[in-house]
Parts: structure tokens; C-alpha cells; sequence
């Protein structure tokens, strides 16, 4: 009896720029977890692509007030690198990058569909971007990319002496012209008092180190 041997598989593995698989995979993230405005997300990718985005985090909040955070951290790279992967039409790049890495994206897609929750996106400039600010004005402006920008700090109010204390009316709230802003920020997105983060998952694809996607939830201190 002749045994069986399999046929062996050739892969055709490709070279894949790592600014156009980052930006890929950026956009792919940002698109499943709720971002509909297409124009948004190409600026965002193209942030990524040029270096100037380190990590791309999508928040979304419970009625509890729990939150559920997911973050893409990309490291820095140069624009000659590559990644070898088997890139087929209908594949994405999450898929191509790594299996578990797009299983826990779609992970992440269901649980904000399952538990209602509103995604709010949020940009952390990279070290080359913060070292120059005039860096970061230029990409606002040159890319169209919707930020909002921090809150100013409130005026210093006089008490005139022996004379009741009325506090100055609050300013209008202005409306937001887009409804998927993005929240850029140096530290990651702040938490309400006596709110811990807890880790819920990391995954670091073996293909490529330089990228990594974390889900974390908090939640008052218990």
C-alpha cells in the first residue's frame, strides 16, 4: 500500500511597504469599529503612512460608565521597510498581517454592535510630530484632518471685595461641524476619578513586531 504524501504549497509571499500596511491596517481598524466618514479615515491613513501618527485608539463608553478602549500602536519605521506577506484579492491587510490580529479587531467591532456603544476616535502624535509643533499644524491643515482641539482654560474671574460672588454665565457650546471628530492627545484619553484600566488583551503579530493592538476596559476602583 503506497502511502499519500500532501502537495506542498508554494506561498507567494509579496513586499509590502510598511507605510501603505500600517495605513492599511489603521483604516481597516478605524472603518470595522464605526468610523463612517471615509474622507476622515483617509486622512488619518495618511498621517499613519508619513509617520506622523503613533497610535490610533477607539473608545467606547457604557451606560455605567465603564469604558472599553482598543488602540493600535505602531512603532516608528522608515519609508524603504517592508513586511513579506501572501497578499490575495479579497484578503485585507489585518488578515494578511495576522489571523488572530483580525479575529480580535471583529472581536472588538461585535462587542461595540452588541453593547450599544457610541465609538469615539482618538490620534496620538507621534515623538517626531511632538518634537516640532509646526509639524502638527501643517498636517491639520494640509490633510483636512477634524480634530478638536483642547478646551481653553477659563478665564481668571475678579471677586470684587465685600460684594456677593455671581459667577460669569458659561459660554455657548459650540456645535461640531463633523459628527466623528477626532481627539488628539499626547497621553492616552483621560479617565473619571477613581477609574482603573484593566488589560484585556495584547496581540503583537510575529510577522511584524513593529505594530501591536490592545483592548483594555475600565471601570471604577471595587
Amino acid at each position: 500500500m503506497s502511502s499519500l504524501t500532501a502537495p506542498k504549497v508554494a506561498l507567494k509571499l509579496q513586499p509590502v511597504p510598511k507605510p501603505v500596511l500600517y495605513a492599511g491596517i489603521a483604516g481597516e481598524m478605524l472603518k470595522n469599529l464605526g468610523m463612517k466618514d471615509d474622507a476622515q479615515i483617509g486622512t488619518i491613513q495618511q498621517a499613519v503612512s508619513e509617520g506622523l501618527i503613533e497610535k490610533v485608539i477607539v473608545t467606547g463608553k457604557h451606560a455605567s460608565g465603564r469604558t472599553d478602549t482598543f488602540t493600535l500602536t505602531i512603532k516608528p519605521f522608515n519609508a524603504g521597510e517592508t513586511v513579506s506577506l501572501e497578499v490575495s484579492p479579497g484578503k485585507s491587510y489585518l488578515e494578511s498581517l495576522d489571523v488572530g490580529l483580525a479575529a480580535a479587531v471583529q472581536h472588538a467591532a461585535e462587542l461595540i454592535v452588541r453593547r450599544g456603544l457610541t465609538p469615539e476616535f482618538h490620534v496620538a502624535w507621534s515623538a517626531r510630530a511632538r518634537a516640532n509643533p509646526a509639524i502638527i499644524r501643517d498636517a491639520i491643515q494640509r490633510l483636512n484632518l477634524r480634530v478638536l482641539p483642547d478646551p481653553p482654560p477659563p478665564p481668571p474671574v475678579e471677586v470684587p471685595a465685600f460684594e456677593p460672588y455671581v459667577p460669569p454665565p458659561s459660554p455657548p457650546t459650540p456645535p461640531k461641524r463633523y459628527p466623528q471628530t477626532v481627539h488628539t492627545y499626547v497621553g492616552p484619553p483621560k479617565l473619571p476619578p477613581n477609574h482603573v484600566r484593566t488589560p484585556v488583551l495584547t496581540i503583537q503579530p510575529a510577522k511584524d513586531p513593529g505594530i501591536s493592538f490592545m483592548h483594555e476596559t475600565s471601570g471604577p476602583k471595587t
